[in-house]
């Protein structure tokens, strides 16, 4: 039949029009996983129909043909997408076929793999189902992973060994030696062996082994070798290893400045202009009616400058951008001296005498400064009403300055705090303008509701929305931080008030460290003459906890990683942006000097440098396998071929948000699928530490803010060289890693021995008889004023653990409650008169236990209250050195025991008196003479009490109602 030409159609009918879909499965591409293994990446395959073993065959070809011919012994395959469409609105999917043959493939021999079993969807096979190859041992195996930039010579240097074979399970590992190999001479220089870490660990869907080579710290290039699967990356060992590292994430915030941005301080082909200023920005409507509006007026200008564009887009949110004053202040606090200098970063201030690090911080405060309201409370964002989509230059809607919020206004307060500290050295001036701004913002959140109301949710307006709500249900965590900054720059005692009074009402969330406990950070490093110790002990106890709850996950991870561990908790940055792990290890380290901390902290970051399931490098422009397509509108829109290096990206996550596509599609894409069949069998689901696809399309995978940004640069700052990480000889608080200990303070054992005496007397009281159930070392370190008011009563022995001028700081209303005879004897003797008589028989017989000065100082109404028996023992005490005369010593010599003088009329002392160490001379009269001459010899005691005596000779010893 003929339809004619164009010039000539003739007009028919069409009664049914069938679309056939004739697409085959398409090898697009195979990989060596192990010298038994292979996988295919295949497009347009029916998962479900894939065929038995039998129907893959590989053969080995020699001159005369293919020769040898082999079936696999398993046959396994997943599938995912891998990429989205530029509309957003589609995805590429791929699947993998892998194939583990019984015996090894042998190097440089040819070989043919048919796949007969492969069909379409629609059931078709492949056109030429084979592919040739030629097998050679991998250089970069995806099965050996390993940090791609390199290790400290002294640190641990763990690679690990592994893979996946979709619903096949791990891949087998047959070999259990490895090799460290020089990569410039191809030299073996360490050979080890692999161990098993974890064996069919659900979250990589591998039998997971690790490779130590840390005994390897000559500085140099190498690789890993694995016989019979391959050889790694390779990587450098060095101690300077992360330097260039941090120079590269820190100035991703040169990148992200409001501004134009010129040479040479760009990174060339990254010139570009910034905003128009003009835009920058209108009040949104919003603020004339909302309950903290002052009466703005609609629309009018409010010039809003410098900053960093917060994420993808340029939006300006004070909430993301807070933490980078609380991290880089961190940063400082755990640096060595010099560590972070005056242009080293090549910016604009470089080469103003103060640390480039801290002039980045600047331009952020002065946009921060911009978005503080003359009333001291501060606008939380300032946004276009939708989504920035070309460079900066190209934005022509104005941008938009939304609410004053309570947590916007807390967190200026705290940045605030943070600036003036780190700039004073440099600027005092500008210190002084930023410290009085954040004093004005502290007093506005103290005079003004909180807003939005604690316990709602902020939800952007109808009208002109604007960027993210970023919405949380309490200010107070920032407010709690703000109270912690304030008191640590001022020493405000009123500051430390609020942060008491808010401590009782936040729960602060460890695991979530650094971000978590900034406030907890402040307090520790306060230092100020006025700080409650309780307060400090309970922070110091609540960062070495948050470091010890990731230590504990790290161990029970695979790859070592502290996230949470539960599987639908991954995803934003928890796992690939690692380096922000480090940061609460070293806190801890710096706190303990315990160097688990230490070593734990260069390690996590490894999983962010390849040394984690996928091989990949969460960062742009680092490693052999670098982030391509970060979700950042400057660079989908600029000329470069390559983003920006540097910026990190969320990575991993195991769900994304199905509310619209292409999430929706890459969630369905999982083989094995996305969610497991039960709670129980996360094996039965696609792994999640292998779900990242390279898109700036799905934005909880590649699209990072300044916050982790920052976060990132913070850790590869302090660990840029490992020369500069001066051991720390002694520890500022002895805390056991792992110990599991309480954050709560409960007892006087519970605050280091050197930190005692800056307790209060009403925390001692508190204490109760946890005060005195302490270590002897705690005991000693008592003030007076803190024995004064300890309230143990009941509690026996305590009293002869103090010290003689402790025990001279008790009280008679002490003494009077105490309940235990130990307590009683334990009192020196001048404290003997304080007893109440009617405490005298709680003592029984344990009288005999007292020393002859304790007899000598009991007054007649102590001894009228005395039973029967303890008279008789004060008679037969008396006789031994009672004299009703006067009573004349000279030269005496005490050693070793104690020894009391006493007479009723009077005691004269002359001559030499030598008491030994431990030793105590008691004299007791109404009159005590020492003649000329006299002298002492240095030892024990001498103790002369005057007062009336009355001894018990045996002639009046049935007569114990005289004065005494």
């Amino acid at each position: 039949m003929s339809f004619g030409t164009m010039d000539d159609p003739i007009a028919f009918d069409i009664d049914e029009i069938r679309l056939i879909d004739e697409r085959r499965p398409l090898v697009l591409g195979w990989e060596v996983l192990s010298n038994r293994v292979l996988a295919i990446n295949v497009e347009d395959l029916d998962q479900h129909a894939l065929g038995a073993p039998g129907d893959f065959v590989v053969t080995r070809s020699d001159e005369s043909g293919y020769a040898w011919s082999g079936l696999p012994v398993a046959v396994g395959s997943s599938r995912s997408a891998v990429s989205v469409l530029d509309s957003g609105l589609g995805i590429r999917e791929q699947s993998r076929i892998y194939l583990t043959l019984p015996e090894s493939l042998s190097t440089g021999q040819g070989y043919r793999v048919s796949l007969d079993g492969l069909v379409s969807p629609t059931g078709l096979g492949m056109t030429e189902p084979y592919f040739d190859f030629i097998y050679e041992s991998p250089s970069g195996s995806s099965s050996i992973k390993v940090n791609q930039v390199g290790y400290a010579r002294a640190a641990t240097k763990i690679a690990f060994v592994g893979n996946w074979l979709g619903d096949a399970g791990p891949m087998p590992v047959d070999g259990l030696v490895f090799d460290v190999i020089n990569a410039q001479t191809n030299q073996v220089v360490y050979t080890g062996e692999l161990n098993l870490r974890q064996a069919n660990d659900v979250q990589s869907g591998e039998d997971v082994y690790t490779a130590d080579f840390s005994a390897v710290t000559q500085a140099g290039s190498y690789r890993i070798a694995v016989p019979g699967i391959g050889q790694s990356y390779a990587f450098e060992i060095r101690d300077d290893i992360y330097d260039d590292l941090y120079r590269t994430t820190m100035r991703v915030f040169y990148h992200k400045r409001n501004t134009r941005l010129s040479a040479p301080y760009a990174e060339p082909g990254f010139e570009r202009e910034g905003i128009d200023p003009l835009l920058n920005a209108l009040l949104h409507p919003i603020l004339a009616e909302y309950p903290l509006s002052r009466g703005e007026t609609a629309f009018s200008f409010k010039p809003i400058r410098a900053g960093w564009y917060d994420a993808g887009d340029y939006g300006q949110y004070i909430h993301n951008a807070a933490p980078v004053w609380g991290l880089f202040g961190l940063a400082f606090d755990l640096a060595a001296p010099g560590q972070f200098t005056d242009g080293e970063l090549n910016i604009p201030e470089s080469g103003n005498g103060i640390p480039d690090i801290l002039d980045e911080l600047d331009y952020g405060m002065t946009w921060a400064l911009s978005m503080q309201d003359s009333d001291g409370g501060v606008y939380w964002r300032v946004t276009p009403a939708g989504w920035d989509l070309g460079l900066p230059a190209d934005a022509d809607e104005p941008r938009y300055v939304y609410e004053k919020t309570t947590r916007a206004t807390g967190q200026f307060a705290a940045m605030g705090a943070i600036f003036s500290r780190l700039i004073r050295p440099y600027d005092a001036d500008r210190a002084d303008q930023v410290l009085a701004a954040a004093l004005e913002a502290w007093d506005y959140t103290q005079s003004h509701p909180f807003w939005p109301p604690e316990g709602t949710l902020y939800q952007n307006p109808e009208e002109l929305p604007g960027g993210g709500e970023y919405a949380s249900r309490t200010a107070k965590p920032d407010l709690l931080w703000a109270a912690a900054e304030l008191y640590r720059t001022t020493g405000d005692a009123r500051f430390q008030d609020h942060y008491r009074r808010l401590l009782e009402e936040v729960s602060v969330d460890l695991s979530g460290a650094p971000f978590t406990t900034f406030a907890q950070w402040a307090m520790v490093k306060a230092g100020q003459p006025n700080r409650d110790i309780l307060l400090l002990e309970q922070a110091r106890r609540m960062l070495a906890t948050a470091a010890d709850i990731k230590l504990e996950r790290a161990q029970q991870s695979s790859y070592r990683s502290p996230k949470h561990p539960y599987i639908g908790f991954t995803g934003w940055s928890n796992f690939s942006a690692s380096p922000m792990w480090s940061l609460p290890l070293l806190q801890a380290y710096y706190l303990t000097a315990q160097p688990v901390y230490q070593d734990l902290a260069w390690q996590v970051v490894d999983i962010m440098l390849g040394a984690n399931p996928l091989s990949q490098v969460f960062l742009t422009g680092i490693g052999e396998r670098s982030v391509q397509d970060p979700l950042d509108r400057v660079f989908l829109n600029d000329d470069n071929a390559e983003p920006l290096p540097g910026v990190p990206v969320p990575g991993v996550t195991w769900h994304l948000s199905a509310y619209r596509e292409p999430f929706t599609s890459v969630n369905a894409a999982y083989y094995p699928p996305e969610s497991p069949v039960s709670d129980e069998d996360w094996a039965s689901a696609y792994p999640v530490l292998r779900r990242y696809i390279d898109s700036h399309q799905l934005i909880p995978m590649n699209e990072s803010t300044v916050r982790e940004m920052a976060a990132v640069a913070s850790a590869f700052g302090l660990m840029r060289d490992a020369s500069l990480v001066a051991p720390l000889s002694e520890p500022l608080y002895a805390w056991e890693p792992g110990g599991g200990g309480s954050t709560s303070i409960y007892r006087l054992n519970d605050i280091p021995v050197a930190d005692v005496p800056l307790l209060t007397p009403v925390q001692i009281t508190a204490f109760g008889a946890e005060a005195v159930l302490a270590t002897d070392d705690r005991l000693a370190a008592l003030t007076p004023a803190q024995v004064a008011a300890i309230d143990a009563p009941t509690v026996p022995y305590w009293v002869a653990k103090l010290s003689l001028t402790q025990q001279f700081a008790l009280t008679a209303a002490q003494i009077s409650a105490f309940e235990q005879w130990s307590l009683l004897t334990a009192l020196p003797a001048e404290l003997v008169p304080l007893i109440p008589a009617e405490k005298m028989p709680l003592i029984g017989t344990h009288l005999r236990e007292t020393s002859a000065a304790w007899k000598a100082a009991v007054t007649p109404a102590q001894l009228d209250a005395m039973t029967l028996e303890q008279r008789e023992i004060m008679a037969q005490a008396d006789q031994a050195s009672c004299s009703t005369g006067t009573q004349i010593l000279e030269d005496l010599r005490l050693s070793g025991e104690d020894q009391s003088f006493s007479s009723e009329k009077s005691i004269s002392v002359t001559g030499t008196v030598e008491v030994g160490t431990q030793s105590v001379l008691t004299l007791a009269a109404p009159i005590i003479r020492f003649q000329p001459g006299f002298r002492v010899v240095a030892g024990g005691q001498l103790r002369a009490i005057a007062g009336l005596v009355t001894c018990l000779t045996p002639d009046r010893r049935a007569d114990t109602t005289g004065s005494r």
